[in-house]
This record gives C-alpha cells, structure tokens and sequence, in this order.
C-alpha cells in the first residue's frame, strides 16, 4: 500500500465509530450477513481470515504490525488478505471497500445470530 492509502485507511479507522453510530441495525447485519457468506464457509478458515483482517485494521494497514501481533510473517498476513480480497470481491487499496469490511467486523462483534469472531489465530493456524 501506498503512503497516502495507508493514511486513507488511517483515517477511514478512526472514523469507523462513527459509521457505526449512523448505520441502523438491518444495514449492519446485512453487511455482516453478506460478508460471512463470501468469506469461506469453513469455520475454521473462515475465523483466521477475519482474524487476520481485524488484527490488519487493527495494526492501521500494516502487515508488517499486524504479522506480529499474529506471530506470523508480513507474507503470510498479505496472503490472507489478498485471499479475502479475492473471496469479498473488494480491494483493501479501496477506501469504501474497508469501511464495509470494518462494519461487517463490527457486526460480527457486536449483533445477535451469526457466529462471531473467535480468538486471533496464532502461526500455527496456518497461512
């Protein structure tokens, strides 16, 4: 990523608390709706993708950062996202694209039905 799209999604971040105070609860549930469906349907997988993504958003766009947390290489932090790019049909470069990804995570986090995140996956969850 580019220097101005890191400070884009910097910025798309901070703002997300916002975003989420404007969505109702169907639109959020939606997204989050849309979002589990697309990105895999094994459980297993399906929790180190979106762990990975939320440790990424987390980390401020840093694969570098957010390998660490995860206790895994900046690589294999990249091809998970690049795999969840390929799976959500949307770009990480895109500013829209992340603020849909961060309220389908919140979503996740925070609304009743579908299953939440789980723990942050470890190396040992593979790539």
């Amino acid at each position: 990523m580019s220097a101005g799209a890191d400070a884009e999604l910097v910025q798309i971040a901070s703002d997300v608390w916002a975003l989420h105070e404007a969505f109702t609860m169907e639109m959020m549930t939606a997204y989050r709706d849309e979002l589990t469906k697309q990105a895999l349907q094994r459980d297993r997988e399906r929790e180190m993708l979106l762990g990975t993504l939320e440790t990424y958003f987390a980390a401020q766009g840093s694969a570098v950062e957010a390998g660490k947390r995860l206790y895994c290489h900046p690589n294999t932090v990249r091809h998970r996202l690049h795999r969840i790019e390929r799976q959500t049909v949307r770009l990480l470069q895109d500013p829209r694209s992340c603020v849909e990804l961060l309220i389908a995570l919140e979503a996740l986090r925070t609304l009743p039905g579908r299953s939440r995140l789980g723990e942050v996956p470890h190396r040992n969850g593979g790539p």
